[in-house]
């Protein structure tokens, strides 16, 4: 997965148009959604793979001390498997599956402008223009947010609550808030 260092401010910029593209694939190429029958079920899955990916997604990146911002720019994630299973109601429930993530984990999101591309803020020169100081100064503003408190237990509770056995405690537990944090 590619991601952006920017060392003057400690933080790696995610792209989620990539890891959704992940998700999308993942849940297509292995039929998750085939002999579900109730809405609840597919709720269930779209959040146990969207939840699970992202997580595995940010372990993968190897930055010490460096804080993780997301990067978001379309409101197309989920179309793929909309149009794969012709079903446009999973467009809410993608929507909520990501909502859900950005509200549960530890993470900050930043959404940019659709008309910029993930790599061109790899670019200085993008840095120096108008919607580059404008992006620059939102992740200036989220990078001095602390996080080094953060636990799982809400993470926790809400997987509990919706039945999403997979990301169980002993998941989160397992997994460090260093390694998402930090």
């Amino acid at each position: 997965m590619k991601y952006i260092i920017l060392h003057n401010k400690n933080v790696v910029l995610v792209n989620f148009s990539e890891i959704n593209g992940i998700i999308e694939n993942k849940i297509m190429d292995d039929d998750y959604l085939d002999n579900l029958m109730t809405p609840k079920d597919i709720q269930r899955v779209l959040l146990n793979v969207y939840l699970h990916t992202i997580c595995e997604a940010i372990r993968d990146i190897r930055c010490t001390q460096c804080k993780i911002l997301v990067i978001t720019n379309s409101d197309k994630y989920g179309m793929k498997v909309v149009d794969y299973y012709g079903n446009t109601n999973l467009k809410l429930v993608i929507d909520k599956c990501i909502n859900n993530a950005k509200k549960y984990l530890p993470l900050q999101w930043v959404n940019i402008n659709n008309n910029i591309q993930f790599d061109e803020l790899d670019d200085n020169n993008f840095w120096s223009s108008g919607e580059g100081i404008e992006i620059f100064n939102e992740i200036d503003q989220l990078s001095k947010k602390d996080l080094s408190k953060y636990t799982f237990e809400k993470i926790k509770k809400y997987t509990e609550k919706n039945g999403l056995t997979f990301l169980n405690s002993e998941y989160f537990t397992s997994l460090k808030p260093k390694e998402l944090l930090y």
